[in-house]
């Protein structure tokens, strides 16, 4: 069972869906794709520009604008604002689950089911190859079998259905949360730069701000 330290237990309280939605730049639906060699194959993961910010300075995913002349510009092709490559420390997408799981850290019986995640300079680091996956086998599980057609509303499926859902989809979320717990945990305790962002990543907001 997952517990937050003390500190973050502190500090803050579990995040609804309409707040991680608010943190997020776009909506991760399909994992990815090793193969993919264009920006069109790489929509929508983690690969995706138009989420996560430019891979270089200044220069959309298709390549139509080059230059800080273009400067916060989005890409009318490729949809990807030209901006730094620090972008990619910031901006966060998420993942939508067809049914809601009690969330992690619950304290009042709290649901989640807009998963946050991290900007792609975290899970792109030498050191985030297994969060990486680990996002990547949560949207698999969500894009497949009975998980896939409770996302599309497909009518007639078995009363069942949801409760299956929640069995496949629990234990990723418990596994991606306890990647990250003990990073955010270390974080806070060195409080390091990145420790809101991290948090942010468990699905916690402050509990000084709004709800």
């Amino acid at each position: 069972m997952l517990r937050l330290s003390p500190l973050l237990a502190a500090l803050y309280r579990p995040a609804t869906d309409r707040e991680v939605c608010s943190w997020s730049f776009g909506l991760v639906m399909a994992p990815r794709d090793p193969s993919a060699v264009s920006w069109e194959a790489e929509r929508a993961t983690l690969d995706d520009q138009r989420i996560f910010g430019p891979l270089r300075d200044f220069v959309c995913a298709c390549g139509k604008y080059k230059g800080d002349r273009h400067r916060d510009m989005i890409c009318d092709r490729c949809g990807v604002k030209i901006t730094t490559r620090e972008a990619r420390r910031q901006r966060f997408g998420h993942i939508s689950l067809p049914v809601a799981l009690p969330h992690p850290f619950s304290q009042r019986g709290e649901s989640l089911s807009a998963i946050p995640v991290l900007p792609a300079d975290f899970w792109q680091a030498p050191a985030g190859s297994e969060l990486a996956q680990a996002y990547d086998e949560l949207v698999r599980s969500v894009t497949s079998g009975a998980c896939k057609a409770l996302a599309a509303g497909q009518e007639g499926l078995p009363e069942w259905t949801g409760d299956r859902c929640k069995k496949m989809l629990a234990p990723k979320l418990a596994l991606l949360f306890d990647l990250l717990l003990p990073v955010a945990t270390f974080a806070h305790e060195w409080e390091l730069a990145d420790s809101k962002m991290l948090a942010r990543g468990l699905a916690l907001d402050r509990r000084d701000s709004a709800t």
